[in-house]
């Protein structure tokens, strides 16, 4: 009994039983699916910071702009010339992708100051391609959406008429700045796409400016915080050249604080990096922030904020809703789950709920519609 005993305690044990490894199996699959969910959050919460900081850094873009030239940044130049994002490039620490623009744009260089910026002249710079391609910044992009900066390079695609516009090529962003022609006359209430005013002309959104085709200079009803850039009279030649900023922070008589500038764009998740430019469908989900010509184009830049007009939300509840031709593709939207970030006058990002009331969101985009409305 004693060397039994002996050969017992110290024999070396055998293997694990099956019992014993299912097991361990089991509690390191109940860990694995504990530890998941929370590595997927810390991960988003650091796309959201990221997301949120790139907000900041276009903040303090626009705030160096009108300090530097006593004004806003311009929605745009002209019809097809440079948006608020290209503008703000040199305050964003993009100083050699804006020279490059400068020399390259106009008849011959120095002529013209950042105009025609359209798929021709896409394709007149088509000899520097890591130029084109570096136009796509870090900052244009959520990385909760996409992983790195994205540029359209095709501009092959056409209506099939007489558009030499094209498709809208070039860098894509993430980040729009909201349009807003005011309530309709007599219900402040309503923000709609379009309305007739009390003199019974037509009011409505177009990337050419507001009130109408050609309605350049009809930009009492734009309430947005950017609005086209003034540009000198006929036949002033280089008139795009010689454009001053139409506005500054003070005309957001509600406040800076209550005022949204800038905000993530809705682009659902089986459309992103879709632009489809033809005469029967054309999508305009995820194209370029050059050759904006008009309203359908110039979504890629801004969006409305509106109460009505055929819109499901003003902010789309996730990257689920919307498919092509879809009404909701005017709409915010974001791919944090259940909110989506802001940029307001102040300088400060905010982050709201998909559920805002769309009354709350179209007045947090107006610059004086007399209601001074807190950011929710």
């Amino acid at each position: 009994m004693q060397s039994l005993r002996i050969k017992m305690e110290g024999g070396v044990r055998g293997a694990f039983t099956l019992v014993e490894l299912l097991v361990v199996i089991a509690i390191i699959g109940v860990l694995i699916a504990l530890l998941l969910p929370a590595i997927q959050a810390a991960r988003e919460a650091a796309r959201r910071s990221q997301c949120t900081n790139n907000l900041k850094q276009i903040g303090i873009a626009v705030h160096n702009f009108h300090d530097s030239l006593q004004g806003l940044p311009p929605s745009n130049i002209h019809v097809n010339s440079a948006v608020a994002h290209i503008m703000i490039m040199p305050f964003m620490e993009n100083i050699a992708t804006w020279q490059f623009i400068l020399d390259n744009s106009g008849p011959s260089i120095g002529e013209s100051f950042v105009y025609d910026l359209d798929v021709r002249w896409w394709a007149a710079i088509a000899g520097f391609p890591e130029e084109r391609k570096g136009m796509g910044k870090p900052w244009m992009v959520c990385p909760s959406r996409r992983g790195s900066p994205s540029v359209l390079d095709d501009a092959t695609t056409d209506f099939g008429w007489d558009d030499p516009f094209g498709t809208p090529v070039g860098p894509r962003t993430d980040y729009v700045f909201p349009v807003n022609i005011g309530p309709t006359p007599g219900d402040e209430t309503l923000y709609d796409t379009a309305y007739i005013d009390i003199d019974g002309a037509a009011i409505y959104f177009d990337f050419w400016g507001f009130g109408g085709i050609p309605g350049w200079e009809k930009q009492a009803e734009n309430k947005a915080p950017f609005r086209p850039a003034i540009l000198p009279p006929a036949p002033d030649t280089s008139n795009r050249k010689n454009w001053i900023a139409r506005d500054t922070f003070a005309r957001m008589t509600d406040g800076t604080s209550h005022q949204i500038i800038f905000g993530e764009k809705h682009i659902p998740a089986t459309q992103l990096e879709v632009c489809q430019n033809d005469a029967a469908s054309p999508q305009y989900w995820d194209c370029g922030l050059f050759s904006l010509y008009d309203a359908g184009r110039g979504r890629n830049a801004s969006r409305p904020a509106v109460t009505a007009g055929g819109l499901i939300m003003v902010i789309a509840n996730g990257p689920d809703v919307g498919t092509s031709n879809h009404a909701g593709q005017f709409a915010f939207g974001s791919y944090h789950p259940g909110l989506c970030n802001f940029l307001l006058g102040d300088g400060s990002v905010r982050g709201t709920s998909t559920t805002i009331v769309p009354l709350v969101f179209a007045r947090l985009c107006d610059v004086n519609d007399g209601h001074t409305v807190t950011f929710p």
